[in-house]
C-alpha cells in the first residue's frame, strides 16, 4: 500500500554551476572559473518530497514560489518526478528561493542565494492553510511534513494552525525545525533537530547519555511531543516516547549509527523525516520506524550530492551488512519491501535455522 503524505514548508532549486579553474584573474585576485556543464537539484521541502517517492509513496507538496523563471523550473522538476503541485501558491512579490553554487576542481567556491525571508503574505497562509484542509479530506491523508528552512512559509501562526488541523483528524505531523525558539511547533508528533539544532533550542549541553536523555525530556516538555527524538550523526538516532517521560521512567532508546561508508552528508536529514513519515503513515511502531530510516540515511550517505534512498537500495543495504538478523526485522517489517526480497530473506533464515 502507497501511503498518501503532503510536504509543507520552503521550495528551493539548487543550482550548481560546475567548471574548472587554471588561472586568477588579472582584474581582481580571484579564480576565473572555466564553466563546463550546470545542473539542477530539489532543495528544501522539495528534497524531502523526492525523497518520499523514492520510497513509493503518494506525495503532495505545498509552499510558495515566486513567478519567476526558477518558479516554473522548480514545479516542473517536481512535477517530473510524479509529485503533485496544485498546492504551490505563487506569489508576484517575491522570488522563487534559489541556491546557486560554484564547483570547481570538486570543490565549492562560492554560493549565491536569491531570496526573500520575509513572512509568507496572509493571501499566501490562507491559500496553504485551504489547500492542506481540502487534500487532507479529499485524498484522506496519512501524514503531514513540515520541512522548516526559515525561509518564510512556516510562520508561527500557520504551523499551530496546521498542527491542529492535523489533529483534529488524528495524523501524524513531523517537523523539520529550524531556530532556537521551538514553542511554534508545540504539538507535533515529533521534531527531527540534529545535536546542535536541540543543543540551541534547550540550551542543554549534549556530552554525556544523561545530558542526552535531558535535552529529550526537556525537547518533550517544551513541544508536547508523542515522540522526543534527537538525530546524532556518526552516533545515530536517540528517542523517548510521551509515555515514558510522562511516568518519569524515561526509556531513551538509542539506534546506533549503520552507516559503512560516508560520503557526503549532504540531505541526509530530508532523508530521515521522509523515513519516518513513510513508516508511521503505515502504521508502523516508531522503533521499526527509527531502524528503517537510520538504514535509509545509510544508504543515502555512501552517495555524492543530495541523494534518495529507494526501498530496494535499503532492503539491499541490510541484507548486505546482515542487519536483517536485528529483533526489529519481523514480517510486519518485511511487508514493507516487496514480495520476493520478503521471501528470499525469511528462506535463508529457515535455511541458516536447520
Amino acid at each position: 500500500m502507497k501511503p498518501n503524505i503532503l510536504v509543507v514548508g520552503d521550495l528551493i532549486l539548487d543550482h550548481y554551476i560546475w567548471g574548472n579553474c587554471e588561472r586568477i584573474s588579472p582584474e581582481a585576485p580571484v579564480q576565473v572559473i572555466d564553466v563546463k556543464r550546470e545542473s539542477l537539484n530539489l532543495g528544501g521541502a522539495c528534497n524531502v518530497a523526492n525523497n518520499l517517492i523514492s520510497l513509493e509513496s503518494n506525495v503532495w507538496i505545498c509552499g510558495m514560489v515566486g513567478c519567476d523563471e526558477a518558479g516554473n523550473t522548480l514545479k516542473q522538476e517536481l512535477k517530473n518526478r510524479g509529485i503533485k503541485i496544485e498546492g504551490i501558491f505563487s506569489n508576484p512579490l517575491r522570488p522563487t528561493t534559489q541556491k546557486s553554487r560554484l564547483i570547481a576542481a570538486h570543490q565549492q567556491v562560492v554560493r549565491i542565494d536569491r531570496e526573500d525571508k520575509s513572512p509568507i503574505c496572509q493571501e499566501g497562509e490562507k491559500f496553504i492553510l485551504d489547500f492542506v484542509e481540502h487534500t487532507l479530506v479529499k485524498s484522506k491523508l496519512q501524514c503531514l511534513v513540515l520541512s522548516d528552512y526559515q525561509k518564510g512559509v512556516l510562520s508561527e501562526s500557520l504551523t499551530q494552525s496546521l498542527i491542529a488541523l492535523a489533529k483534529a483528524h488524528n495524523l501524524k505531523i513531523l517537523i523539520d525545525p529550524k531556530g532556537k525558539d521551538y514553542t511554534k511547533y508545540k504539538g507535533a508528533t515529533l521534531l527531527t533537530p540534529n545535536k546542535k539544532e536541540a543543543i540551541q533550542a534547550t540550551g542543554i549541553n549534549v556530552c554525556d547519555e544523561d545530558s542526552l536523555q535531558d535535552c529529550i525530556v526537556a525537547l518533550q516538555k517544551m513541544c508536547a511531543l508523542e515522540v522526543s527524538l534527537i538525530t546524532l550523526s556518526e552516533d545515530g538516532i536517540a528517542f523517548a516516547t510521551r509515555d515514558s517521560i510522562q511516568a518519569e521512567s524515561v526509556k531513551l532508546e538509542r539506534m546506533p549509527t549503520i552507516a559503512r561508508e560516508v560520503f557526503d552528508v549532504t540531505g541526509a536529514g530530508d532523508t530521515v523525516i521522509a523515513s519516518l513519515a513513510y513508516m508511521l503513515a503505515l502504521g508502523k511502531p516508531i522503533s521499526q520506524s527509527v531502524y528503517f530510516a537510520n538504514a535509509a540515511a545509510a544508504v543515502v550517505v555512501s552517495k555524492v550530492g543530495s541523494a534518495t534512498a529507494s526501498k530496494k537500495e535499503i532492503f539491499a543495504y541490510l541484507r548486505r551488512n546482515n542487519l536483517l538478523d536485528s529483533a526489529l526485522v519481523n514480517a510486519e517489517f518485511l511487508k514493507i519491501f516487496d514480495e520476493e526480497s520478503c521471501l528470499n530473506h525469511l528462506s535463508e533464515r529457515m535455511v541458516k535455522i536447520f
